[in-house]
């Protein structure tokens, strides 16, 4: 028999998309839940948020948007989110890319992102939240002219 070749770590990449994401299920106060997923890479935390359980977008690529739209997450219940992710590793960066469409819960949503971002609270810089969208138009305007600093993906 050959022996084989002995085993080399895996490259970076590789073994941060495998062994330091954690996805954490929410339960919300009404029984729903939603996943919050904190990703480590380095010396740095990131968490992806929900702000919506479902999704009425309909995107087919993606599998909240085969559910429709169940509700509006409060804004609460997003910075509850964060603070799981907190317990997990001190988060750096919060991206709204989990269930949802941010920006149809647009009030929400800065209602948590200026809680994100209270230097009393969180303190999270602008630069280190993102919010991803599909693209709901009047609400992008509104959220760039309210919290200009966070990121529009």
């Amino acid at each position: 028999a050959t022996e084989s070749p002995p085993a080399t770590a895996p490259p970076p990449f590789f073994f941060f998309s495998l062994f330091l994401f954690r996805a954490e299920q929410v339960e919300l106060h009404d029984g729903e839940k939603v996943e919050a997923v904190v990703m480590r890479h380095d010396k740095r935390a990131t968490v992806c948020v929900s702000s919506q359980v479902g999704c009425a977008m309909g995107c087919r690529f993606c599998a909240t948007g085969t559910m429709g739209i169940v509700g509006d997450l409060s804004a609460g219940e997003i910075i509850e989110q964060l603070l799981h992710a907190n317990v997990e590793a001190r988060i750096r960066n919060v991206v709204f890319m989990g269930m949802g469409e941010p920006l149809n819960n647009l009030n929400a949503v800065l209602q948590s992102l200026r809680a994100m971002s209270d230097s009393k609270r969180f303190g999270l810089k602008g630069g280190h939240l993102t919010v991803s969208t599909v693209g709901v138009i009047k609400n992008m305007r509104r959220l760039t002219e309210e919290m200009p600093s966070v990121s529009l993906a």
